[in-house]
């Protein structure tokens, strides 16, 4: 598989110039049809960890789930989809059955994965839960519930 490297040494154009063109910033008309082709022909996918590294940013949210058979679970999850969709984000799902300890395992599992936020249907936020989102200092909404320390909504 190519990476950034080859695709620069194939289009005839340095690696900040195939850097730019892959994170949409200004390069020519003619250099852009250029990259286009090559990266099509040599099915050319960028690191997303590398671009992650740079930009700081996982482009994924993580959502901690209470129950899998729950109809507003559903349709907020409907809902967090269309959106990451839309805003090139990944949704990753975390399901707990209710079980606080696996909450806290699934805040501090996100955590390790870099993402760049958590939905989180907790069952209760206990003391427990708030030093954990405090310490992992990942923004956090809580949905369904409210608490006077953490951004929430309820609908």
């Amino acid at each position: 598989m190519k990476n950034i490297d080859d695709i620069a040494k194939l289009a005839g154009v340095s690696k900040s110039t195939v850097s730019r063109y892959l994170n949409d910033g200004s390069v020519s008309m003619k250099t852009k049809e250029k990259l286009d082709k090559i990266i099509q022909e040599h099915d050319y996918q960028p690191n997303q960890f590398a671009q992650s590294l740079r930009a700081h940013r996982t482009n994924m949210i993580g959502a901690i789930i209470p129950r899998m058979n729950s109809f507003a679970v559903d349709e907020t999850i409907k809902g967090v989809k269309t959106i990451c969709d839309k805003q090139n984000y990944r949704l990753l799902l975390n399901y707990t059955n209710l079980n606080s300890d696996l909450e806290l395992d699934a805040l501090e599992t996100f955590y390790r994965s870099k993402v760049d936020g958590i939905i989180f249907m907790a069952t209760d936020i206990t003391d427990k839960h708030l030093e954990v989102i405090h310490k992992i200092n990942v923004p956090v909404i809580i949905v369904g519930q409210t608490h006077e320390q953490l951004h929430c909504i309820v609908h």
